[in-house]
């Protein structure tokens, strides 16, 4: 590394070629860190896969059963969490529809912003391009 006077005083640190002025490399993110520490104790990421078994085995299960897993501190926080949404009445409906959902896709909805439910009258292109010259040859479109 070569020092040299600094126009303000001072000293610059100028690397060599090859050389770096930052030897440890650019700092880790916090959920990088947070992400090594989890998997370092043993915890792994879920996967859809895991979500949607849960999901689907929390459907499957009676209520007695889900009071246990609500209670058990050693269960996941997100799972006794769902729980909670799961049995809340304030928040059951809403918390069920959006499982199913997940697991199962939304329910197909048909909109009708433009026709008020009439058919849509399809147009050969070829009776465009034809009326389109007949008004520029100076002729009219014939009403339909």
């Amino acid at each position: 590394m070569k020092e040299i006077e600094g126009r303000n005083g001072g000293k610059l640190k100028i690397p060599e070629k090859g050389e770096t002025n930052n030897p440890n490399g650019r700092p880790k993110k916090s959920f990088t860190l947070l992400n090594e520490s989890l998997k370092k104790e043993g915890y792994k990421p879920l996967t859809r896969t895991d979500l949607i078994e849960a999901y689907s085995l929390l459907f499957s299960i009676d209520e007695e059963k889900i009071q246990e897993i609500a209670n058990d501190s050693t269960q996941p926080l997100a799972i006794r969490l769902i729980i909670q949404e799961m049995t809340s009445p304030q928040t059951a409906g809403k918390a069920m529809q959006d499982m199913r959902d997940y697991l199962f896709g939304r329910a197909n909805e048909k909109v009708d912003l433009t026709t008020n439910g009439e058919s849509i009258n399809k147009i050969n292109p070829k009776y465009i391009i034809d009326n389109i010259t007949k008004v520029l040859n100076g002729g009219s479109i014939p009403e339909s």
